[in-house]
């Protein structure tokens, strides 16, 4: 190990076996933040619980398969945002990747 005590990097000058110093932050943050929290975590709770209810109950009286997909697709992208995704990918996966393709014999 005492070849690792002077190891200082030559690009910036750091040592890496040094553990880094973080940031302090002041408690204004903290202040400003907890309530935001306790009112806007159950705001997100409550709209993802009435999206994921107003979806099973809708997809299972409407008979049309396309309604149903918008629906899919609406109620499900508000309950991913609930959750904190606010960015979905639209590219479909690759079957041949995941290994669920169909077989040939």
């Amino acid at each position: 190990m005492e070849k690792y005590t002077v190891c200082d990097d030559l690009q910036n000058g750091c040592n890496p076996f040094r553990p880094a110093l973080g940031k302090r932050r002041k408690c204004l943050g903290k202040v400003v933040r907890l309530p935001l929290l306790v009112v806007i975590v159950p705001l997100r709770v409550l709209l993802g619980g009435v999206a994921l209810l107003l979806h099973l109950l809708l997809s299972a009286i409407l008979p049309l398969a396309f309604v149903r997909r918008l629906l899919d697709i609406i109620f499900l992208r508000v309950i991913l945002l609930c959750l904190g995704f606010w960015t979905v990918g639209g590219t479909p996966a690759n079957p041949r990747k995941l290994g669920i393709g169909t077989r040939r014999r």
